[in-house]
């Protein structure tokens, strides 16, 4: 496979990973009628869980019958197993943060201020890393931020709830760029496949003594949910 074909298998999986995200939102709010903010994100780790884990079943049973290299085991490191609970932890607060506040504001400004992760993720790489980055880059993340915080003033001038679905949006962001700066640190040693079970899994396990402790209703109990506009 030549680079330009990559680079295309690239792209499109970018833009398609893009557009199944951009329903996750609406998809967690249409949970929410009906479930806790914290029971939704608990179903969404451990069905996860569930599917990476037959693909890495999958994908050993292939590698196992193939003749052409031995199957190789992977070797965990504590600093991996450090990573791999870190990822999980942040990666479940910042499911939950958003879920929570997916019930406190729209579906839209939620979305919007969660996904300035990207801002955060590059002030974390500066700061650790001391990456530098184009004026271009730096002009873009400037008019995103300042999109943002109008967003955000126009939102608390509404409504302090609205503010409040606002905030925890932004924290969730936060913890979001601490999952991506932990999971490009796993990418060096680990397949995405991998990484994505350890910490779907581990991020469940976090969610569920929270579970038991507000006694919240772990699954739905109807089939048919509605959206509020």
């Amino acid at each position: 496979m030549n680079i330009s074909n990559q680079t295309k298998i690239a792209l499109s999986s970018l833009f398609l990973g893009v557009g199944v995200i951009s329903f996750g939102s609406i998809f967690v709010r249409l949970s929410e009628t009906e479930l806790s903010p914290n029971a939704t994100v608990f179903n969404r780790l451990w069905l996860s869980s569930m599917v990476f884990l037959l693909w890495h079943g999958y994908k050993a049973i292939c590698q196992g019958l193939s003749l052409e290299k031995p199957v190789e085991r992977q070797l965990y490191t504590s600093q991996d197993l450090w990573l791999l609970l870190g990822g999980g932890i942040f990666w479940a607060a910042t499911l939950v943060f958003l879920a929570w506040s997916l019930t406190k504001s729209s579906v839209a400004i939620s979305s919007v201020l969660h996904n300035l992760a990207p801002i955060s993720t590059s002030l974390g790489v500066w700061l650790l890393f001391r990456q530098g980055f184009e004026k271009q880059f730096l002009i873009g993340m400037t008019i995103a931020l300042g999109e943002a915080i109008a967003i955000e003033f126009e939102e608390l001038q509404i409504a302090t709830e609205e503010g409040q679905g606002s905030l925890a949006a932004i924290v969730s962001a936060i913890f979001l760029s601490a999952y991506l700066l932990i999971v490009e640190k796993l990418r060096t040693k680990f397949s995405p496949a991998t990484i994505q079970l350890w910490i779907c899994a581990i991020a469940a396990l976090v969610i569920f003594p929270i579970l038991l402790f507000t006694q919240d209703q772990l699954f739905p109990s109807t089939h048919i949910l509605h959206l509020e506009v």
